[in-house]
């Protein structure tokens, strides 16, 4: 699984996670979208690093025991844990809430691909491009269509914080519009292990078929 990002489009002022399943890895287009975007990622944790100096909450030292190198996928969660480990936020969620999160002092804008260029770039790969984790999905079918317009394919129906009913109409909005359902952790490793994530999602066998079916085409 592999997640391009992730912008604001016309129907939209939130984000929008891009999910790619099945692309070509050794696709060099692919790739360098991938290398640009990880680029684009860096800069973000830099800025918001000077940021959170800024506002005095400097976590260089912290960093060092929690970056190893270059490749890493440097994101929000990383700076998260080192706030906690400096002593200004208690928890991750914490840190999220009152320093980095949207809307707080530490937090910086994404840049980068669009969702638009995000479907594009999956399925020239030869991926399947999905909607993830959006439970307003049900009411926003105009953007959805939108979306499809551009080469959506699927819908992430099975999602670790969805409740029943929130699945239940997922599963009907993607029956409706004809998107394949597909499922996620969301995965970090930002507030627990991958097995207590994992426990909390269940995602039905014939997901995995369908999602299989629709790239074998």
């Amino acid at each position: 699984i592999n997640a391009i990002v992730r912008e604001d489009i016309g129907l939209w002022e939130g984000e929008l996670h891009i999910l790619g399943l099945g692309m070509d890895i050794d696709d060099e287009a692919f790739e360098a979208a991938l290398v640009a975007q990880r680029g684009r990622r860096a800069e973000r944790f830099a800025r918001t690093l000077r940021r959170l100096a800024d506002l005095g909450m400097p976590v260089d030292a912290q960093l060092e025991t929690l970056v190893s190198g270059p490749d890493d996928a440097l994101g929000r969660p990383i700076i998260a844990r080192a706030l906690v480990a400096a002593g200004w936020a208690t928890t991750v969620e914490d840190a999220f809430r009152r320093l980095i999160g949207k809307g707080t002092p530490g937090y910086v804008a994404r840049e980068g691909l669009g969702p638009t260029e995000a479907i594009r770039a999956i399925r020239a790969a030869g991926g399947l491009p999905a909607l993830a984790h959006f439970s307003d999905a049900p009411e926003r079918t105009a953007l959805l269509l939108e979306l499809m317009d551009e080469g959506l394919v699927g819908l992430e129906v099975y999602y670790r914080t969805f409740d029943r009913p929130t699945t239940e109409a997922m599963a009907a909005t993607a029956a409706a519009l004809g998107l394949v359902p597909t499922g996620g952790t969301d995965y970090h490793g930002d507030t627990g292990t991958y097995a207590e994530a994992h426990a909390q999602l269940w995602v039905p066998p014939k997901v995995g078929a369908a999602v299989r079916e629709r790239l074998d085409r």
